[in-house]
């Protein structure tokens, strides 16, 4: 697994940015049209800050969720509120390109209100460790 994380982190390293964008299921099996290469990212829970950071793109979060406690330079990020009841005004107010959250802590209405302004919401669905790697490689995918 070190390697392909190590060759994922390469690849979003070198994308360059793009308007394109792509059609893609989410953990919750929702269709999100999503941009190549998100810029503006808020995240919904600290495991996706996380992950997003591992990933080598803790410069595209423009937002954070309360509770999130590392990596240190996410918790200098302003914070959406509460995971489960973020703050839409705030979100719309960053101009995101993508929100991330996760289908157990996030309200599915938050995401749809999101979407119905224009937003774009990826859930992931973490269960188990192999939920886990399957939602660490949908983030991390070019």
């Amino acid at each position: 697994m070190r390697i392909q994380l190590r060759t994922i982190i390469l690849l979003m390293s070198l994308a360059t940015p793009c308007l394109a964008s792509r059609t893609v299921k989410d953990g919750l099996g929702r269709t999100v049209e999503i941009p190549d290469h998100p810029h503006r990212v808020v995240c919904l829970i600290p495991s996706v800050v996380d992950i997003v950071y591992s990933l080598g793109a803790g410069a595209d979060v423009v937002a954070i969720s309360d509770f999130t406690k590392y990596p240190a330079e996410a918790v200098q990020k302003p914070s959406i509120g509460l995971p489960l009841s973020p703050s839409i005004e705030t979100i719309v107010a960053l101009h995101p390109d993508l929100v991330i959250g996760s289908g157990d802590l996030n309200v599915v209405e938050s995401a749809g209100s999101l979407q119905r302004l224009g937003v774009p919401v990826f859930m992931v669905d973490p269960h188990g460790i192999e939920g886990i790697y399957a939602s660490i490689l949908s983030l991390a995918k070019p």
